[in-house]
């Protein structure tokens, strides 16, 4: 919501995107490489995450039966969250 205000109020989507990844566009090369390590860190960080998540469910499934009503419920959860 936040950002759909800031839009309405500053410049356009497009201005505010350049904008923003000017400075990765003139970064040096070793800056990028940093950049690009640090985006791997984040992408295996949310695999693992992910895949706790999955683990969890899958065993709440199994000891309490959970069905897919509480999948249902627990996925909206997840998305208001994060």
């Amino acid at each position: 919501m936040r950002g759909c205000v800031a839009r309405r109020r500053g410049a356009p989507l497009a201005e505010r995107i350049d904008r923003l990844a000017k400075p990765v566009r003139i970064a040096p090369a070793r800056h990028l490489r940093r950049l690009r390590q640090v985006g791997v860190t984040v992408d295996t960080q949310l695999t693992e995450l992910y895949w706790q998540i999955c683990n969890e469910i899958l065993a709440q499934q199994d000891r309490r039966g959970w069905g897919s009503e509480v999948i249902k419920r627990l996925a909206s959860d997840l998305e208001s969250e994060f």
